[in-house]
């Protein structure tokens, strides 16, 4: 009896769950943030939005209704772009080589304009038979 009651209650979550078929999808997310250094300017920062929605909107892989490409915050140390599209495809590697592609053109816009993406540094300083006594 026991047993049973568990079987019901396993199949009463499961029919109020939103369950996503994937195999029926046409489209997947490509949702990622890209860190532009902050000493880029205001200028050059609208000219690489501008670019990155041209290159998405032209791209035969992308969705064109779907392309947001906007200035999402201020990180730690980057200028965030919040980048959220959907590639055109069922097939999982060929969303991985889409996403790829678009993350290489992004890179090559971004060279183009002489800005530096922001990378994330950590010093470590290590002091070596140092004798504090005598301070």
């Amino acid at each position: 009896m026991v047993v049973v009651v568990a079987i019901i209650s396993i199949h009463a979550a499961l029919a109020d769950m939103q369950l996503i078929n994937w195999a029926k999808c046409d489209r997947m997310l490509i949702n990622t943030t890209i860190g532009l250094r902050y000493e880029t300017e205001n200028d050059q920062l609208r000219h690489v939005l501008v670019k990155f929605r041209e290159m998405l909107h032209a791209h035969p892989k992308i969705h064109s209704d779907t392309v947001r490409v906007r200035l999402a915050g201020f990180g730690q140390s980057p200028l965030d772009l919040g980048v959220r599209i959907y590639a055109l495809t069922r097939d999982f590697n060929e969303f991985h080589a889409i996403r790829e592609d678009v993350l290489l053109r992004t890179q090559t816009a971004i060279a183009k304009t002489m800005i530096s993406l922001s990378c994330h540094l950590s010093l470590l300083y290590r002091i070596v038979n140092c004798n504090f006594n005598h301070l």
